[in-house]
């Protein structure tokens, strides 16, 4: 696993990705909201990032995005961090592989400007 910081890059929110998927994260008090701060994190990111339209981004999530838990604590408050975390995460992947060639240079080119 290596992280990495990009600098100058629009993203509201962490984004994991891998060689066959990228993936979104929501974070949340219950798990419904959780997933539609995924939903809509992976919209806005992939809207900016592919540049098709919001609409386009909405109906390809919906579509092609498929969601996992990825925390759930039950739990009000947490006692080894100084500001509270949301219980509730969920992920979203979406397979790079169903989009063409050009789009996914797209985003590449966006996720990395100087590369």
């Amino acid at each position: 696993m290596r992280y990495d910081l990009h600098k100058n890059v629009g993203l509201t929110r962490p984004l994991a990705e891998t060689d066959t998927h990228w993936i979104g994260i929501g974070l949340a008090d219950s798990l419904e909201a959780a997933l539609v701060d995924c939903l809509r994190g992976l919209i806005s990111w992939f809207s900016a990032a592919s540049g098709v339209t919001r609409a386009e981004a909405h109906a390809l999530c919906s579509m092609a995005a498929s969601f996992r838990i990825t925390q759930y604590a039950d739990q009000s408050e947490v006692h080894h961090v100084d500001v509270p975390l949301p219980p509730k995460g969920v992920h979203g992947l979406l397979r790079k592989d169903i989009f063409p060639a050009g789009l996914r240079t797209r985003v590449d080119r966006w996720l990395r400007p100087a590369a």
